[in-house]
């Protein structure tokens, strides 16, 4: 008998808890086997420094999933992260359609406010469509749903039916279970909104916290996964992996931490 596998495919950043940083030990301490594929390396998040020294990871990712095929290893889980380019969102499309994998959360990490992310190219969002056929939960920040949506972008705060219009136009696009995260709304509130594989929709949401940090959608990411996988159904999970994003940014500001203070909540896992 073995643990549960997952499979975790993103990008490494040397300094600023995000991706792998915060995804891995999450899906450790939950008590999940991680097979990691590193997309990219960075020194820094891009959201903390310009100056970044960078490796795109794209050879060595066919490399270790010939390497993984041919010790014939199996997954109960994959989650995608970052991918640094086209190209690579081909491979694990490749990859995915070839294994045919149980369980497929894809963060389809492209955008923020308002903007792709330096060194992706301006078709990339079609790109990513192509992946999306081969997974089953996605989970967009709010640019990132316009973009998928084809939808014209603005600045937050958002009322709620326009994220339920987004919400049905992804819905009836990829036929897929649609999380979208970091919605400011109009009354101060920041909110997840969710729909599933039957066109039902749900709402989470907490005061607006004064403070952002990097990483929170990958903390996310990450906890929707722990809970799917233990078999809690999807509006608990998404409503549990919310909480505690929430309860790490909280003791975050009440530390008055530089970076996400993801570690506090490992206990809970």
């Amino acid at each position: 008998m073995r643990q549960k596998r997952v499979l975790l495919a993103e990008d490494i950043s040397c300094y600023g808890k995000c991706s792998t940083t915060v995804a891995f030990p999450i899906l450790s301490v939950a008590g999940f086997e991680v097979s990691f594929l590193p997309t990219a390396i960075f020194s820094a998040h891009t959201g903390i420094s310009k100056d970044i020294a960078f490796l795109d990871f794209s050879g060595g990712m066919k490399g270790i999933l010939k390497s993984w095929e041919s010790m014939e290893l199996s997954y109960d889980a994959v989650l995608i992260g970052y991918a640094f380019g086209k190209k690579q969102l081909e491979i694990m499309a490749d990859f995915l359609e070839k294994t045919e994998q149980k369980l497929v959360i894809l963060d389809p990490a492209m955008a923020e406010n308002g903007r792709l992310y330096s060194k992706l190219p301006e078709d990339y969002p079609d790109a990513m469509k192509e992946l999306i056929k081969h997974c089953d939960y996605l989970t967009p920040n709010i640019t990132e749903a316009f973009m998928l949506a084809e939808k014209p972008y603005h600045k937050a705060p958002y009322v709620r039916t326009e994220i339920m219009e987004l919400l049905i136009i992804l819905y009836g696009k990829y036929r897929k279970n649609v999380i979208i995260t970091g919605i400011e709304t109009v009354d101060n509130k920041l909110t997840v909104m969710a729909i599933d594989d039957s066109g039902d929709i749900y709402t989470c949401e907490t005061q607006k916290i004064s403070r952002n940090y990097s990483g929170t959608g990958d903390v996310y990411a990450a906890l929707l996964l722990d809970g799917l996988l233990k078999g809690r159904d999807f509006k608990t999970s998404v409503k549990e992996a919310m909480e505690l994003t929430t309860r790490a940014v909280m003791l975050s500001v009440a530390g008055d931490y530089e970076n996400l203070y993801f570690e506090g909540i490992l206990k809970e896992l």
